[in-house]
């Protein structure tokens, strides 16, 4: 299909914990019915989380930066050096194919914090594009801070619930919609913003996935879309919030010399796909405070932004202390102490002192005279250097494997 008019785009910008991964999974999923619908969708910009985008426009370093070995500004400069050419070569030929493109990254809602970063998004896109719809959905506070919560601790944070909610309120723009809405209507104008209560009841047929294909594309044909995709990013329940809290500290994300910490990533991915660890969910006894707090702020979005009168997020359910409920507390905190004993005292101290470095560094030359997984081999010696520090041929042989997976 070619295009001949306007040209589009479509920037679903979040929020976050509004179904987003879903959201990326279900249109790269979809991408044949999209692209008969005259809706493209860009490669460059990272698949299926479009997050290269938010990262290049933001004025700040994040995890996303670390976990690259970016720690200046300078150096994310250099980083993205030519990204803006790459970028309009990859748009102009989506549009040679296609009348619309559909760009999709809820970090655009929570790394692009400052006016400066998002007026520079809006002038680029404005360069290539005739029609922006800025889409967002939105959903009550509270709830957020509980979803967000499990995502914070999946990437590697450690602090208790009560830590974790203590400074949310009106000034963080995170959740503060009027805020942050307000520097998006400056950058793009109201007319393109499309902003959208998160709730079953305000989407169309209640399903958030055909209501952004129909927010995408005029008069869609539902019968063209594999609408059966099973749910991405489940949040974690008490007793994976825990768990994943203890790996955290006894792994961190980010080794001592700033590399990424690929154990934690597989021990945390084991308890995002545990039913266990899923089961359950995390109680905020602070909702009806936060949900107070932002009653006017919300009031006014919903007016502005939404057509709704009054507060547009019903009050949420307070949760109900229990005898059951304190017990499946206590279970939580009893696997997560014996995960800490299991991961820190017994195998990170008495089995694994037994065996030695030495040993496991003769392990490695074994595997590796079987070709063996270049990464599974990494992960054992930096298992063995943690064993024994000052080993030098562990260290040796620990920097001959990296070598080798470079040069693969």
């Amino acid at each position: 299909m070619s295009n001949d008019g306007p040209r589009k785009l479509v920037l679903h910008i979040g929020t976050e914990k509004t179904a987003t991964t879903s959201i990326q999974d279900f249109v790269y999923a979809n991408r044949a019915p999209l692209a008969e619908h005259g809706v493209q969708l860009a490669d460059g910009l990272g698949v299926p989380n479009n997050q290269k985008i938010a990262a290049y426009f933001q004025n700040q370093i994040d995890d996303y930066m670390k976990d690259r070995r970016i720690y200046t500004m300078h150096e994310k400069d250099a980083y993205f050096d030519g990204f803006d050419d790459e970028m309009r070569r990859e748009f102009a030929a989506l549009l040679e194919k296609g009348s619309t493109v559909f760009i999709t990254s809820e970090l655009l809602h929570s790394r692009l914090n400052d006016q400066d970063s998002i007026d520079s998004l809006a002038a680029f896109l404005r360069s290539i594009f005739d029609e922006i719809k800025v889409l967002c959905y939105i959903r009550e506070q509270s709830a957020l801070a509980t979803s967000f919560y499990s995502t914070t601790v999946k990437a590697g944070n450690t602090d208790d619930f009560d830590t974790f909610l203590a400074p949310i309120g009106p000034d963080a723009h995170y959740y503060n919609y009027e805020q942050f809405l307000a520097k998006w209507e400056h950058a793009f104008g109201i007319d393109a913003l499309r902003v959208k209560i998160f709730d079953r009841d305000r989407l169309y047929d209640g399903n958030i996935l055909k209501d952004v294909v129909h927010e995408t594309i005029p008069a869609p044909r539902d019968d063209a879309f594999d609408w059966d995709l099973s749910v991405s990013n489940e949040s974690l329940g008490p007793i994976g919030v825990s768990v994943a809290r203890v790996f955290n500290e006894i792994y961190p994300r980010y080794k001592p010399d700033g590399e990424v910490n690929h154990f934690r990533w597989e021990l945390i991915n084991l308890v995002s796909r545990n039913p266990l660890c899923l089961n359950g969910k995390i109680l905020n006894w602070r909702s009806d405070e936060i949900y107070d707090s932002f009653n006017e702020i919300n009031t006014r979005v919903g007016q502005r932004y939404c057509g709704t009168e009054g507060n547009p997020f019903p009050r949420p359910r307070q949760p109900e202390d229990s005898p059951e409920q304190r017990e499946r507390t206590a279970y939580a905190d009893s696997i997560a102490e014996f995960v800490r004993m299991l991961f820190g005292e017994v195998i990170g101290e008495r089995v694994l002192e037994r065996a030695r470095g030495s040993k496991l560094r003769e392990i490695s030359d074994i595997l590796l005279e079987r070709d063996f997984p270049l990464g599974r081999v990494e992960q054992l010696l930096d298992i063995a250097v943690h064993i024994n520090p000052d080993g030098p041929l562990i260290h040796e042989r620990l920097e001959q494997v990296r070598a080798m997976k470079k040069a693969t």
